[in-house]
């Protein structure tokens, strides 16, 4: 297992008393080290990201003057980036590989995990945490859950729109009309209306996004017990509950 207390240790980025602290925190609360470095402190974000870069042979990429592919974007889902401090960048080779920027290059869990999550081979580059979590927040487009409004607020007359996760619009469905109205015959010259959409393609739609958001979930929990956050037998108890 690449040792990044070592490597620190070696080019000069942190003291062997706060390396000893960092080790400390880590015991406790668990986590990267790397992280704990930076996040007390004790060591500068992009001097580790170079320094993992020389040390394990990846590219190291500067993201303050990256813009990454949209497409290799929807490959993984936010929330799968944002635990695994991860910015998926471009897709190569006919989209079969997928170019991520990792803070922590040398963990084959996440990488695996993002291989499960986007159905891709997966290239490994280096940026820093903090560089990494600015680039989500600028690039990523944010999943929240829709808030639904009362039910009286779906009284009117306008159409009624349906979005994923990410607030993406999947259809818009206009309120049918009252019967006198649709008996009637239109006048001279008046626009058709467009047809309903189809039931099959919307559940075809909505099957997709329920899709992505599974696989995100398989790959986290596949992640969690390749880290021993709990045993897959300690999860199967828990989802028999």
């Amino acid at each position: 297992m690449f040792d990044v207390g070592a490597l620190l240790l070696q080019k000069g980025l942190v003291a062997a008393g706060d390396l000893s602290a960092a080790r400390e925190v880590q015991m406790r609360k668990g986590g990267d080290l790397g992280r704990i470095c930076v996040d007390m402190g004790l060591a500068d974000d992009g001097a580790l990201a170079t320094a993992l870069s020389e040390a394990l042979a990846v590219p190291r990429i500067a993201l303050s003057a990256f813009r990454p592919d949209p497409g290799a974007l929807a490959k993984i889902p936010r929330v799968l980036a944002e635990s695994l401090c991860a910015l998926p960048c471009a897709l190569r080779d006919g989209g079969q590989i997928l170019l991520v920027a990792l803070a922590n290059p040398a963990d084959e869990a996440a990488r695996l995990a993002l291989a499960r999550a986007s159905g891709c081979a997966v290239k490994v580059a280096v940026a820093g945490w903090r560089e990494i979590e600015a680039a989500l927040s600028v690039h990523y487009p944010r999943e929240e859950a829709p808030v639904l409004a009362p039910a009286e607020d779906f009284a009117g007359d306008g159409p009624l729109q349906i979005t994923d996760l990410s607030g993406h619009l999947l259809v818009t469905l206009a309120p049918e009309p009252p019967a006198a109205a649709r008996a009637a015959a239109p006048p001279p010259g008046a626009v058709t209306p467009p047809a309903a959409p189809d039931p099959r393609r919307l559940l075809a739609t909505l099957e997709e996004s329920i899709g992505r958001t599974g696989s995100a979930i398989h790959a986290l929990l596949a992640l969690c017990v390749e880290r021993g956050v709990f045993t897959a037998e300690e999860l199967l108890a828990r989802l028999r509950r």
